[in-house]
């Protein structure tokens, strides 16, 4: 409590899946930043999954942003508590089985009446990724970080 917020970067976990765009299942993503930690925006920059584009420190950084609890979000309802946690402001880490990938969502919008959820991947600028239906509901589990270790 009372710390300055850090965005900190989805991105950074590419290590784990060789720094190609080829997915990982949620739990395997969960496991690596929990033994490895989380970079920030600062060292890892969105859409970038090169370590060459990052800053040489994230591996020092990363180790200060170690997540030590999350809410698992896997209830009869997955989608109502992910679409709540989105509301309040929370990120949330999905996986899709359709995609066989595990992907950052951080926001939400209601276009032509149905609810659609953002991801930034790491595709590019301007190819972000907007989920709605059936495509949008989390089917290997939802997770929001609770805390992390602090940083130093």
């Amino acid at each position: 409590m009372g710390q300055q917020f850090v965005q900190l970067s989805a991105e950074s976990l590419a290590e784990c899946v060789g720094y190609r765009n080829s997915g990982y299942s949620l739990d395997g993503a969960l496991k690596y930043a929990s033994q490895y930690g989380i970079a920030t925006r600062a060292t890892v920059p969105q859409h970038k999954i090169n370590k060459s584009q990052w800053d040489p420190q994230y591996k020092d950084e990363r180790q200060n942003y170690i997540p030590l609890e999350w809410w698992d979000l896997g209830g009869n309802d997955v989608w109502a508590e992910t679409v709540t946690a989105l509301l309040q402001g929370w990120g949330c880490y999905v996986g899709y089985s359709w995609w066989s990938h595990a992907v950052f969502l951080d926001m939400l919008r209601i276009n032509n009446g149905k609810i659609e959820v953002h991801s930034p991947n790491s595709h590019g600028a301007g190819n972000d990724v907007w989920l709605s239906g059936s495509k949008a509901i989390p089917s290997m589990g939802s997770f929001v970080l609770r805390s992390v270790t602090l940083a130093g």
